[in-house]
Formats: structure tokens, C-alpha cells, sequence
């Protein structure tokens, strides 16, 4: 394919049943690489050996068309701002700007537009998914007040909170990464939910990640006694299979991690 252009894996629309078989077709010839940007040759690779099964496969012309990939475009061509509107190669205004944050006059144009406004959530959804996304948005933010309230109204006492572990699990790590003295209501409210989303449920993974997590509130002096008494509790739990299931050395890690509690 050297000799063919390169297809910007970066702005791909569709259907969402046409989004469903690409995603499916990316992932099944990625296979397991970690390499950053392999997706991209795995986007060239399906369209140009025709493995998506779709009608009307168009190509955006990624300056002129309703989708502007600006980094190639900047490489050859100064970028235009109008009236606080990012310009196409002809002139005209995209619906989508893709790659703006590698030109410093396009960051500083996004800043100036939106990253000084005070953040606004959209409440215009049904479920805790999406109220979830609220909350990381609004933390993303630094709107702690704000956040701390969607998670109490939308979260906090919402039923079958074990369907929802992984993502609360991110999201009190998350706010762990930006904690300040105002995240800990919303801190405290998630360490509650993450003890009741894993009561009824755990593998020895997560367990390691809460574990983890623990240690680093720890560290912030921010553990409330509920999480305390759930994480001392798993402990306590996976020590017992553990020696059950004939794993001594693993088992007297999770003794140790008990003997060295502080209360």
C-alpha cells in the first residue's frame, strides 16, 4: 500500500449499525498489537483490501470536504482563522476541524472559545451511563461542586450499581488524579458506591486495582470507613481462596498487606 494516500483513520461517520462493522472489522485485524497508531494501518489495510462489507464507502477530501484534517494541511499551506472561525484549504468553514491541537494558533483560538466559559453539563440524558459521563466531564473541569451533585442525584442512590463497577472504579481513579480538598464529598460518595458495586462481585484484578486505589487515597488521607472496612474485608476474603485453592505465596502477600493495616 506505499503507493496508495493515506485515509485518516481520525474522523470516520456512519450509521450506527455501518460504526458497528468497521469497529468489528478494526478489531479483528488489529489483533492484540499495543503499538500506538496501529489502528491507522489497520483502517488503511481493511479499505484498500475491500474487507468492509459496505455500500458507498466515500473518502472525505480532507481540506476541501465538510471534514478538515488540518495537520497536512498546515504542513503545506498556512491556516486561516475568520472571525474566530477555522478556514478550509478553499476558503470555506468545516463542520469538524480534526488535529487543530497540533497547530498552536488553532489551540489557542479553542481556548479562547470554549476552555474559559464555565462548563455547562448536559442533562438531557436517562441513564446512569450517561449521567457517569456527566460527572467525568464536570471533573475533566475541575467543577467539583457541580459533579459532586450529579453523582449524588444521578449515581449515588441508583439500583444494580454492580453493572456500572469498571466505570465507577475509573472514575474514583479519576478523581483521584486531580484531588483537591473540594473532590472529597464526591471521593467519599464514590469510595461507598465502589464498595457496593463490588460486594456482590470481584476477581482477583479488580481487587488488586482497589487495592491500589486504597493506597493512594491512603496516601491523601481521604479513605471513608466504609471503603476501609469493604477493602480489609476482600483482603480477608481472598485470603482464604487463595489458601484454598493451593496459591501460599500469593495468599501470604494478601496476610502481609493485613499485618501491615493501619487503623
Amino acid at each position: 500500500m506505499a503507493d496508495k494516500p493515506i485515509i485518516c483513520c481520525g474522523t470516520v461517520i456512519g450509521t450506527p449499525e455501518e460504526i458497528k462493522i468497521y469497529i468489528e472489522k478494526l478489531w479483528q485485524y488489529k489483533g492484540n498489537h499495543k503499538t500506538h497508531g496501529v489502528d491507522q494501518a489497520t483502517h488503511q489495510y481493511i479499505f484498500y483490501n475491500n474487507l468492509l462489507p459496505i455500500e458507498n464507502l466515500i473518502e472525505i477530501d480532507c481540506t476541501t470536504g465538510a471534514i478538515f484534517t488540518s495537520y497536512l494541511f498546515n504542513v503545506l499551506n498556512p491556516i486561516q482563522v475568520k472571525n474566530n472561525m477555522i478556514l478550509r484549504g478553499d476558503g470555506g468553514v468545516p463542520a469538524v476541524v480534526h488535529q487543530y491541537d497540533r497547530h498552536q494558533q488553532l489551540v489557542q483560538l479553542v481556548d479562547n472559545l470554549y476552555r474559559e466559559k464555565i462548563f455547562q453539563a448536559d442533562e438531557n440524558f436517562t441513564d446512569i451511563q450517561s449521567a457517569l459521563d456527566q460527572v467525568f466531564c464536570l471533573v475533566q473541569r475541575q467543577n467539583w461542586s457541580t459533579a459532586t451533585k450529579f453523582f449524588i442525584d444521578y449515581v449515588f442512590y441508583a439500583e444494580d450499581l454492580n453493572s456500572y463497577s469498571e466505570k465507577l472504579l475509573k472514575l474514583a481513579q479519576f478523581i483521584l488524579q486531580r484531588y483537591n480538598p473540594d473532590a472529597e464529598i464526591l471521593f467519599s460518595a464514590a469510595q461507598t458506591t465502589l464498595a457496593i458495586a463490588f460486594s456482590s462481585n470481584i476477581d482477583i484484578n479488580q481487587m488488586e486495582k482497589i487495592y491500589n486505589l486504597f493506597i493512594q487515597a491512603e496516601n491523601f488521607k481521604c479513605v471513608n470507613s466504609s471503603f476501609k472496612f469493604f477493602v480489609k474485608s476482600m483482603l480477608i476474603n481472598f485470603t482464604d481462596v487463595l489458601y484454598r485453592n493451593n496459591q501460599q505465596i500469593l495468599a501470604r502477600e494478601y496476610i502481609k498487606r493485613l499485618a501491615d493495616w493501619r487503623d
